[in-house]
């Protein structure tokens, strides 16, 4: 583990005994409606004692009640450090630079909702920097029933599963992680948050039933948090924090006359506060950063042991003191990907890797590769491959530093009837282009186990069954189509609203109409063309509805 890891995890683990200055505050809490026998008393006493989640005036723990998303925020960021008394200046610093940033967006949610908690404001920020609430968690903090009133959201299972994970600063491990054993319920699991949950269950942290069953929408009662919390913290503080590596100062430390710098952070001094940066020029210099030093990683705003080495950083320096450092993380860091609700536009492969490119709802494609270890799952159940995935797919995907570990696909099912315009075969895959009644055109991809391809003929008018864009049966509407709706011959005449065609020879010249939504297509490069490429003798052929109506499509086959 690096000095950026170990920091977390000491953070979380030293927190616990930091925020109210002494444990001994809240040692031995007894609380009248919690008895010995009670299945979480010694969770809840590990919780109370730390003063993570206390009892009222009245002496009641209320083990049964339910926590709300503003009562999650609070345990949550004291869990992860936050401090109400004896925080030190560079600390408080920090707290009131999270919320400035994060102000004006939680005024946005106070104007929206009226129930909206502004007490836990200070708490919310301190999370959204430190990456264990995102933006879109705000959302979920309050609903509306279908009257408009506004209730308070209880916290479900599988969102305190998400949260406890980020806490514990394991979201990577949790992505890249190959699931064991599944929940009866799996499938009312949410895509974006299994990883957690079975991280969690592969930690021991959280169980199911006898039967089972995990129940991810259930909601969190104050003792099932004392528990999964108290489990979580008892891992992180059972992991040994590696000792920072110090080197010889006898470097030149000299940084007169420097207002910036730039370059690779090498190593780290603890005791001083001070950080070891390689710069472009092959030189090293040792810098100290001030009490008060902003410090960002990407966009969020962090601390001196949030920062990693191998990081590239930029930072601005005043009489000799880092006062600002702008960072960004370690490529096996880079961040994690969340993908909901996207599309998936093809599958690349580069260099023996699989690389997905992800259509999301704005419109934006982005290729991403999928690491080696990557869990793929289908329509709810996990798949064996990747080849289970089919273009079209509807894509749940999370992962990080820039690889994906967990995939879920949804397969789009739906029927299209029309014609086949053009059949493609290959050792890779068979796929035909078809028209839709609606004079739509798509190309779809064969299921090569379901449908022969060399039973398929040009014209032939039928009805497609569709998962995503992959074919998996295939009926014939007509077993005759009328050989009128297809034609193959020589231009005779030419016009912008209709085209006269022969065999050749004495054949009978068949006259077609033209319209603006007509294709014209070069049939030895598949491009489109216009109109104005076709000219008398050329051979085509022409794809028709049905008999008498205008022209759908128009391939040229040679001059």
């Amino acid at each position: 583990m690096n000095v950026w890891g170990a920091a977390k995890v000491s953070a979380v683990v030293l927190a616990c005994f930091l925020i109210f200055g002494s444990s001994d505050v809240f040692a031995a809490v007894k609380y009248k409606d919690v008895s010995s026998s009670y299945w979480a008393y010694e969770a809840i006493n590990y919780v109370s004692d730390r003063g993570l989640i206390v009892g009222d005036a009245s002496g009641s723990f209320r083990p049964e009640a339910l926590i709300d998303k503003f009562d999650t925020a609070k345990i949550l960021a004291k869990a992860a450090g936050y401090k109400y008394t004896n925080a030190t200046s560079e600390e408080q610093t920090y707290y009131n630079r999270a919320y400035s940033k994060n102000k004006s967006l939680l005024a946005k949610y106070a104007k929206t909702y009226s129930k909206w908690n502004s007490t836990a404001d200070h708490e919310i920020a301190f999370l959204l920097e430190k990456q264990i609430f995102s933006v879109d968690d705000l959302d979920e903090f309050i609903a509306k029933d279908s009257s408009g009133n506004q209730q308070l959201r209880a916290l479900s299972r599988q969102e305190a599963a998400c949260f406890i994970v980020k806490l514990m600063g394991k979201s990577y491990e949790a992505l890249k992680a190959k699931p064991g054993v599944e929940f009866k319920d799996d499938a009312d699991i949410s895509a974006s948050f299994k990883p957690y949950v079975y991280y969690l269950k592969s930690l021991g942290i959280v169980t199911g039933d006898s039967s089972g069953n995990y129940f991810p929408n259930g909601a969190m009662v104050r003792a099932s948090m004392s528990v999964i919390l108290s489990k979580a913290l008892d891992i992180l503080s059972s992991e040994t924090p590696a000792e920072p590596r110090i080197v010889s100062t006898s470097q030149d430390m000299s940084v007169n006359n420097v207002t910036s710098i730039e370059g690779t952070i090498e190593k780290f001094f603890p005791s001083f506060r001070g950080l070891q940066i390689a710069t472009s020029d092959g030189k090293s210099s040792i810098c100290q950063l001030k009490s008060s030093a902003v410090i960002y990683i990407g966009s969020f705003l962090k601390t001196y042991g949030d920062l990693a080495e191998g990081m590239q950083m930029s930072g601005v320096l005043l009489n000799n003191e880092l006062i600002e450092i702008r960072a960004s993380a370690p490529k096996i860091s880079s961040g994690i990907i969340e993908i909901d609700d996207g599309k998936l536009a093809d599958i690349k492969y580069s260099e023996g890797a699989a690389i997905l490119v992800i259509e999301s709802q704005d419109g934006a494609v982005s290729e991403y590769p999928a690491a080696e270890s990557a869990a793929f799952l289908r329509n709810g159940g996990y798949a064996s491959s990747l080849s289970s995935l089919k273009v079209g797919d509807n894509i749940d995907a999370q992962g990080e530093g820039g690889m994906l570990y967990k995939v879920q696909a949804i397969g789009v099912k739906s029927t299209v009837d029309g014609f086949i315009v053009e059949i493609h075969i290959s050792p890779d895959k068979n796929t035909i282009v078809f028209s839709s009644i609606d004079n739509e055109i798509d190309e779809y991809l064969l299921n090569k186990e379901k449908v022969d391809v060399y039973s398929l003929r040009l014209g032939m008018k039928a009805r497609l069954n569709l998962e995503s864009k992959t074919v998996e049966a295939f009926a014939l509407l007509e077993q005759n189509p009328e050989p009128s709706a297809v034609y193959t011959g020589y231009i005779q005449a030419i016009s912008s609203t209709s085209l006269s065609i022969s065999e050749g020879g004495d054949s009978a010249i068949t006259s077609i109409g033209l319209q603006e939504s007509t294709s014209y297509v070069d049939g030895s490069s598949e491009q489109s063309v216009s109109l104005d490429n076709l000219f008398v003798g050329m051979k085509v052929t022409v794809v028709l509805p049905s008999s008498g109506e205008p022209a759908q499509k128009v391939t040229i086959v040679s001059a």
